[in-house]
């Protein structure tokens, strides 16, 4: 790998300030994320822990286009500060909750909810800003930066969770995470300054009815939106609720759902590696293709296959979903327009989550009714359909990308003689 390569992004300051505290809120984000899961469960339930993660997905779908609307409008910048502060502080108050008391499932369901209104505000700021930040050329390697260093973080993040959990308590991980979205946030508001504000005359309902016209006259986008949603139905309601208790019950507790997790870990870090050189001239075609494999891993908990043989299947889904992710957010940013970026993110995000929190209200509920493996196998026919159906489309499976333009390097751009 030729490193100079890899990390040409990160010789771009805003870019580098923007990349240095997704690292640290991730840290936290991975740590928390374990212990929330299992603080919950030995409180509860797996419905317990499904209302918490549905009280996040309702406040994201309601605010998720007005989210898009204003991150096109204000500077990116500071949306996604104020984002991460006011998650910093749900996570704060989550930390308070199971540091002094029960883990209350309704108080931690107000949190989540808090949490999620100010994701739905920072998901499309964040696809519309990383084009300002970083030249066109570096844009393939400034996301599969943006998938790789991350899930290295979040190596030790995993392990602090579970460290934390069996030694002082799930509550101080939310402490923790709480800090790195208030760290992370004071770097979000110096990052690209020089970008100059979109001035816009229109209201931000014309904005809106402009945003969805960009999705509806492109066929690839509209259908590849409505396959996330499905895909996301699929696969993260089965995979956050009864993953965790599949691990709880029969495989060891919080260090084998820990262990899992740091699969997926280590399969983003390979596939973060293989984004920086890959090459995709169909890039639908070779996405959905290589999301098979996160089949494979629903499989395996749906069949009763041990850790280890679990731990690899993960490996292999967080492969897919590095690449896959950086396909897909590279294709998008290419594609769509800087100035209604934003957006256009913002319906994919909303398709792709529409259907989440009906995944979460009756994933547990299902589970009692046929079977934790039962639901797990349902969910990986599902997830198999939603990856495949798509390529029958030939505006999916046939499109290309234009070529890009070469890097200009800043020596080149400052110096006269040149």
């Amino acid at each position: 790998m030729d490193l100079k390569r890899t990390l040409g992004p990160l010789r771009e300051p805003s870019f580098a300030h923007y990349f240095t505290a997704v690292v640290i809120s991730q840290a936290g984000s991975y740590a928390s994320g374990i212990a929330l899961s299992f603080a919950v469960l030995a409180a509860s339930n797996p419905t317990a822990l499904g209302l918490i993660f549905l009280s996040r997905e309702i406040p994201i779908l309601i605010l998720l286009l007005a989210g898009g609307v204003f991150a096109d409008r204000l500077p990116r910048r500071f949306v996604l500060a104020g984002a991460s502060f006011t998650q910093g502080a749900s996570q704060l108050v989550g930390a308070g909750i199971l540091i002094h008391g029960h883990a209350n499932i309704f108080a931690l369901s107000c949190c989540a909810a808090v949490n999620g209104a100010a994701n739905a505000f920072a998901m499309p700021a964040t696809t519309g800003l990383i084009p300002q930040v970083v030249s066109g050329a570096r844009l393939q390697q400034a996301n599969a930066l943006l998938g790789l260093t991350p899930r290295l973080i979040g190596i030790a993040g995993a392990a602090l969770g579970a460290w934390l959990i069996s030694s002082i308590g799930a509550g101080y991980a939310l402490a923790f995470d709480s800090i790195t979205f208030v760290v992370a946030g004071a770097l979000l508001v110096t990052v690209a300054k020089d970008v100059p504000r979109v001035k816009r005359e229109t209201s931000p309902i014309a904005d809106l009815g402009e945003g969805w016209r960009e999705v509806r006259s492109r066929t690839w986008l509209w259908v590849m939106i409505l396959c996330f949603g499905a895909f996301q139905l699929a696969y993260f309601p089965a995979l956050m609720v009864i993953g965790p208790e599949i691990a709880r019950t029969h495989l060891g507790g919080p260090s084998a759902w820990a262990s899992i997790i740091t699969g997926e870990l280590v399969g983003g870090i390979i596939g973060g590696a293989i984004s920086f050189k890959v090459r995709f001239p169909r890039p639908l075609l070779l996405a959905n293709l290589i999301s098979l494999p996160i089949v494979a891993q629903l499989v395996g908990f749906a069949m009763g296959w041990p850790l280890s043989v679990l731990v690899v299947l993960t490996m292999f889904a967080g492969l897919s979903f590095s690449i896959g992710g950086m396909i897909w957010f590279t294709t998008l940013q290419r594609l769509i327009p800087s100035e209604s970026l934003s957006r256009v993110s913002s319906f994919d995000w909303f398709g792709s989550l529409a259907l989440t929190p009906i995944g979460y209200a009756i994933i547990g509920p299902l589970s009692s009714a046929i079977g934790e493996r039962a639901t797990m196998g349902f969910s990986a026919a599902l997830l198999a359909l939603a990856i495949l159906l798509p390529l029958a489309v030939p505006a999916v499976g046939g499109l290309q990308l234009p070529p890009i333009e070469p890097v200009i390097s800043p020596e080149k751009e400052t110096d006269p003689a040149s």
